[in-house]
């Protein structure tokens, strides 16, 4: 009997410190469990709007650049059987326009490219080339003839006319050779006295020099 009321004075005992130490942790700084951040759902980037080929400018990036460094010897320096467009200052350009004419005098216009977009020329010359030329006479067309075939059979004198940002126009004198009977973009053979249409093999330029001062 005796030990009976030990047992049950040891079980309240043992009750007692239970109910304490749930007092002692209920007035403890309970852990805080931090909230996860809400990242914003990712924006798809809007692609760009594609812009227009810059015609103009992918023409004069084909031409060949002098930079004005001795305007005395630019003359000697020219590439043979090219134009040379020359300027001192630089000049915003909106157009270059490329003109054919069936007669040897700039007279009787025939077919006309329109270079349009926008460029900055620097101070020096644009020298055509092969290259520059090939991509004119290839976008030659008049009635349904196309191609520098068709640019070389049917023209017989030439004129560049150059459009820039304030609408002023600068023309270049009109491109002929007397001694060829006029002018065309072609290959001039000029010992053996013959010439033909550009391909991409040859020299595509004229039967000479030509210069255009564009201020």
């Amino acid at each position: 009997m005796q030990k009976i009321k030990i047992l049950l004075v040891l079980l309240a005992c043992g009750s007692m410190v239970v109910l304490l130490d749930s007092c002692n942790g209920g007035t403890g700084t309970s852990a805080v469990i931090p909230e996860p951040t809400i990242e914003p759902s990712p924006q798809p980037t809007p692609s760009p709007s594609p812009s227009p080929t810059n015609l103009l400018e992918n023409y004069v990036n084909l031409l060949t650049y002098q930079p004005l460094k001795y305007p005395q010897l630019q003359d000697e320096n020219l590439t043979q059987l090219q134009l040379s467009m020359t300027l001192t200052h630089v000049l915003a350009i909106n157009s270059i326009l490329v003109n054919y004419y069936s007669d040897s005098s700039c007279t009787n216009l025939m077919s006309g490219e329109n270079i349009s977009g926008s460029a900055s020329l620097q101070p020096g010359s644009y020298i055509t080339n092969s290259a520059s030329n090939l991509s004119l006479c290839t976008a030659y067309s008049y009635n349904g003839m196309n191609g520098c075939v068709y640019a070389y059979n049917n023209t017989h004198s030439m004129k560049f006319i150059i459009t820039d940002s304030l609408g002023q126009i600068i023309s270049s004198t009109c491109l002929t050779n007397p001694q060829w009977f006029g002018e065309r973009l072609g290959y001039y053979n000029l010992s053996s006295n013959w010439s033909r249409n550009c391909t991409t093999n040859y020299n595509c330029g004229f039967s000479q020099n030509y210069t255009m001062q564009l201020n």
